[in-house]
């Protein structure tokens, strides 16, 4: 039995042994051990050629903070030396890393050279003064085509035995999502706050687009078509961002009862008539665009419906079809669309309230002209008026004072001559009403 257990123990041993790399001593391994991927690769690694030496020859200190960096369940970088600034990193840290991974022992200004000058001022306190630093919502500055992502770094010295700064640990806690939610929701607040200065569905249109651009990160380019009724066309109005304003990427009009077309024609029509949105392939030729000058592959057609059914829509800029790229760092587009979907819903919106102002401006305009009309009519008819009975009243006047006439014909005359003075006082109380409208 005894025999059989020494053989185990000499089998783990030499099992063991063949898992260490070149410059790691068997007493050093629990550094490693139980880190993931990474711990695999630092136990398997030629320490005899990285600029911090053997693992035996490191501080205690320099093994626990390589240790409690490996097993973290944050992203976690060790950055070791002053001036080689080589790194070492966990599981975590390796997946923001992006394309630049693998590169453990290298050093920090390697690495990241192509962002050194960036990232050099943002560990300026840490690097010189040797103070903890702190940054919030710091994108990523992973290589290739990664997906867009932020985090919290925070850089922090460590000492080793002797007291002395033996470098500065990298921690970096995913703000991605709170980010991104952040920018839209201030786009759509932008949208809605501004729409409400729209005096025409032309003005709304400019405001959708111009709230867009804001958000030039999850839309590269953005077009809006508003229906001209009369014409049965979709007109690409002036609206327009992330592209030059004569295009013709995009078409500058759409026939609204067209049966065949282009394929944005047809998504554009599809997107109207069903009120669902429609995604359309963008050639391999579309220019570069966006916060991030990207090729997007893929492009939106968004209903932007003032009314529940586009037919019903019997007037111009109740309906509208925005084109808008997609981002092209996101991964985490749904089949649905759900932003996309929300941010056509805000612009319906504001569509629709602009129609609303819009149609008041047209029926007070139209009311003030019928005012205006009703009020020279009443001054026009009052002159009228006045004119033949002051004519009448003093002939009647004189003949009443000057004439010997029968009893019956001055009754007759003064009848006619009160019922003349009465007509003449209403004539002045209309033209007093007319002058005080």
């Amino acid at each position: 039995m005894e025999r059989e257990d020494s053989l185990r123990s000499s089998k783990r041993a030499r099992s063991d042994d063949d898992l260490f790399g070149d410059g790691l001593e068997p007493a050093d391994a629990w550094v490693f051990r139980n880190a993931g991927e990474m711990g695999g690769r630092m136990m398997s690694f030629d320490w005899r050629q990285s600029p911090i030496g053997l693992v035996s020859s490191w501080p205690s200190g320099l093994k626990a903070v390589v240790n409690a960096t490996l097993v973290s369940p944050r992203a976690s970088a060790v950055i070791c030396g002053r001036d080689d600034l080589v790194m070492l990193y966990n599981d975590k840290f390796a997946e923001l890393l992006g394309d630049r991974h693998p590169c453990l022992g290298g050093s920090l200004k390697d690495v990241f050279a192509d962002v050194w000058p960036q990232l050099s001022q943002m560990l300026e306190p840490v690097l010189a003064c040797r103070v903890p630093v702190l940054h919030e919502d710091v994108e990523s500055p992973a290589k290739g085509s990664a997906a867009e992502r932020y985090f919290n770094c925070c850089a922090s010295p460590f000492r080793l035995d002797d007291g002395q700064i033996g470098g500065f640990t990298l921690t970096a806690t995913e703000t991605t999502d709170a980010v991104v939610l952040r920018r839209r929701v201030n786009m759509l607040h932008t949208m809605a706050a501004q729409s409400l200065l729209a005096a025409t569905t032309q003005d709304a249109c400019s405001t959708i687009v111009d709230a867009l651009s804001s958000n030039p990160r999850d839309f590269p380019f953005a077009a809006i078509y508003s229906l001209h009724a009369a014409q049965a066309l979709f007109v690409r109005t002036g609206a327009l961002f992330g592209l030059p304003q004569d295009t013709e990427l995009l078409p500058s009009k759409v026939d609204a009862e067209a049966e065949m077309g282009s394929a944005i024609e047809v998504a554009m029509l599809r997107a109207v008539k069903t009120g669902e949105v429609q995604a359309i392939a963008l050639p391999s030729d579309f220019p570069p665009c966006g916060h991030w000058q990207e090729r997007p592959s893929s492009m939106l057609a968004l209903p932007v419906l003032a009314h529940s059914k586009w037919k019903t829509a019997s007037s111009d800029g109740s309906v509208a079809v925005l084109l808008v790229g997609l981002n092209t760092r996101w991964p985490k587009h749904d089949t649905q669309y759900g932003f996309y979907r929300v941010a056509a819903m805000q612009a319906a919106d504001a569509l629709a309230n602009a129609r609303v102002r819009e149609e008041s401006t047209i029926k007070a305009e139209a009311l003030s002209e019928l005012d205006r009309a009703k009020t020279l009519f009443f001054s026009n008819i009052s002159h009228e008026f006045r004119t033949p009975l002051t004519l009448m009243i003093g002939p009647l006047e004189g003949v009443l004072a000057s004439t010997a006439m029968p009893p019956s014909i001055k009754n007759d005359l003064q009848l006619v001559h009160r019922n003349s003075l009465r007509l003449l006082k209403l004539a002045n109380t209309l033209l007093d009403f007319s002058r005080i409208e």
